[in-house]
């Protein structure tokens, strides 16, 4: 367990497993306060359109699709632990997804380290960058689906009830 620092002027830090803290540590964080919590998170220009987005430190880590709900088994806002997250589906389903941490479980999709998101690419084209690595993986699907169906990802864990 690390302390992952969230701005310079502040001193609050977000806790991190060992193994995401060396993929994160080299983007800037940022604490934001919501309600009565306080998120860590980060902007990030998506070159395919030029928007700018905000990502959560808590929904990268989960690697679940940004429709997906993210809550703490502790309360802590803060800490950004594995086992202190829990993934729901917008069908209240709890899913469980491990983190790859820069190698992707799913054909087509890579870590873009320049860009902080996931790549989604078929024969070499880039579909898109994505704040999480299962919504790369369903780009590359609806990609795939037309011009290679033998090499789509299994997405089944996404089923609702």
């Amino acid at each position: 367990m690390k302390e992952l620092p969230l701005s310079q002027k502040s001193k609050v830090c977000a806790i991190v497993d060992d193994i995401t803290y060396e993929w994160l540590y080299w983007y800037k964080w940022f604490a934001i306060k919501a309600s009565n919590s306080i998120y860590a998170r980060r902007m990030v220009i998506r070159e395919t359109d030029g928007i700018d987005k905000t990502i959560y430190l808590h929904k990268i880590i989960c690697g679940m699709p940004s429709s997906y709900r993210v809550s703490f088994i502790n309360g802590n806002s803060l800490d950004c632990r594995k086992e202190n997250l829990r993934s729901t589906s917008q069908y209240g389903k709890i899913v469980t997804w491990e983190m790859s941490c820069g190698a992707s479980h799913f054909n087509g999709v890579i870590w873009d380290g320049r860009y902080g998101m996931w790549r989604s690419c078929l024969d070499g084209m880039i579909i898109g960058y994505y704040i999480t690595e299962v919504d790369a993986a369903l780009a590359y699907n609806k990609k795939a689906e037309k011009f290679l169906p033998e090499t789509i990802n299994n997405l089944d864990f996404l089923d609702a009830p």
